[in-house]
């Protein structure tokens, strides 16, 4: 039998429309944001790529055993292989690897609450949701709050894990003479599996070792809710190369003109050329994101401006749908221009040739949405 329960809840008319009228006012302010995410979005972008840019006419090769004083101030590449002068340390567990870091991972065995939701709409405008919530044990991370279950009787998860995921990071951190400042060091995070050694001792009760991970209960074959498993990752000391600031014997972050710094670091060997490649590559692709989400934001604000149409139309159900289906089509066109103009006007700011470009295809994105419901007004 399914471990599951429904609910149906029902909404009239009176009550759809009043909280779309509601949702006017959010999607305006998600609109709001969305702008303002893409305007700030590509002025970062060029303020990066103008920062690598500087980067790449101003680095100097230098030698990570040497500490040359001409260096000073100046934007450096190294390579090399990191050290420590104290092992990351978790006190919980007393594990203590050669590494740069170490991260502990808890999870613990609990019950899960998923649902499904299906809403139908009815002559006159109201709907009916029916929702169906189904319960499992699980392995998770985070913590479940059971209270919070629609149905908490017999799936009570503890209130708390026994201890949280945690991450320690070594001291000391050098590479040749130099050692890295805390920009770079937050920048490394190359993690990779450490399994715990099957003779480890634990003075935690009911704690043991299997397949790598340390298990916390009285069977790990039939695990019982309140479960956790333990496992382990570490950045393990090796070659890198980076870019950075020489500041006497530390590595910090270089400062450029457009503002932004530059802290550089990859696992392995790479050419100072290649690190300012893969920085570019990961620029663009950042910037594509937030693009991607502040078009996002808009569409989402755009139709939650026109609902109200929808729910006025859907006293009866089929024309409340085709009219959704039309706001849906409309938000999605006019988001996509007011995301491609947004763009372009930032673009004029910092780029002028490309921002008359995406003007240009703004307009001819808006011409052809307005050519089709004319040629579709003309048929009628």
């Amino acid at each position: 039998m399914s471990d599951s329960v429904q609910t149906v809840t029902s909404r009239n008319w009176f009550q759809r429309m009043q909280s779309s009228l509601a949702g006017i006012l959010i999607g305006v302010i998600l609109v709001i944001g969305g702008i303002a995410l893409l305007w700030w979005n590509e002025g970062n972008s060029v303020a990066t790529a103008k920062a690598l840019q500087e980067g790449r006419a101003a680095v100097v090769m230098a030698e990570a055993g040497t500490l040359n004083s001409e260096n000073e101030n100046n934007l450096i590449y190294l390579t090399g292989a990191l050290k420590v002068a104290t092992n990351p340390t978790d006190p919980l567990f007393g594990t203590s690897p050669v590494a740069v870091k170490l991260s502990r991972h808890v999870e613990m065995f609990q019950w899960v609450e998923s649902s499904k939701s299906e809403t139908k709409q009815k002559l006159g405008g109201g709907e009916e949701t029916v929702t169906t919530y189904t319960y499992a044990k699980e392995w998770s991370g985070s913590l479940k709050k059971s209270a919070e279950f629609q149905k908490p009787e017999g799936h009570q998860n503890p209130a708390q894990f026994p201890f949280e995921s945690q991450t320690f990071t070594a001291s000391g951190i050098t590479l040749g003479a130099f050692s890295l400042g805390d920009s770079l060091v937050n920048s490394i995070n190359w993690f990779e599996p450490f399994p715990v050694a099957a003779d480890t001792v634990m003075s935690i009760p009911n704690a043991q070792v299997q397949a790598g991970l340390i298990y916390i209960g009285p069977d790990p074959a039939n695990p019982a809710v309140g479960d956790v498993k333990v496992r382990f990752e570490i950045v393990p000391v090796g070659e890198v190369s980076l870019l950075a600031r020489q500041s006497g014997d530390s590595l910090t972050s270089y400062p450029t003109r457009s503002g932004h710094a530059i802290a550089i670091i990859r696992s392995g060997k790479f050419s100072a050329d290649e690190l300012f490649t893969k920085a570019e590559a990961d620029n663009r692709t950042f910037t594509w994101i937030l693009r991607l989400g502040g078009w996002i934001l808009i569409l989402i604000g755009m139709n939650l401006v026109a609902s109200p149409l929808a729910v006025a139309a859907s006293v009866v159900p089929f024309l409340g749908r085709m009219v959704g289906a039309f706001t849906g089509f409309a938000s999605f066109l006019l988001s996509a221009a007011v995301s491609f103009f947004v763009i372009a006007l930032a673009w004029l700011a910092y780029r002028p040739v490309l921002g008359v470009t995406l003007l240009l295809v703004t307009g001819a994105l808006v011409g052809w949405a307005f050519s089709k419901a004319m040629k579709k007004k003309v048929k009628k």
